[in-house]
């Protein structure tokens, strides 16, 4: 899924990324760098999906189809 559609998915539910943020207890910029791509925190990218009702798999197919994703370890902070 593109970075357009999550937005718009997020906003069609009354989210912002920074509502979003503060409910996940982390900063803004950690779920931007999720939906731009740069993945690092597990439980961002399944917060973004359980918010727009999806699978995580589904939201960031780049990441869970790598062989990369096998080996990662999940982060739960990447700032703030």
């Amino acid at each position: 899924m593109d970075t357009e559609t999550i937005k718009y998915e997020l906003k069609l539910r009354g989210y912002t990324l920074k509502r979003l943020a503060q409910e996940i207890g982390v900063c803004l910029m950690t779920v931007q760098r999720e939906i731009h791509k740069f993945p690092n925190s597990e439980r961002v990218r399944r917060a973004i999906a359980n918010k727009i009702e999806q699978k995580p798999e589904d939201v960031f197919p780049e990441y869970y189809n790598s062989p990369r994703a096998k080996y990662s370890p999940a982060r739960t902070k990447a700032c703030c």
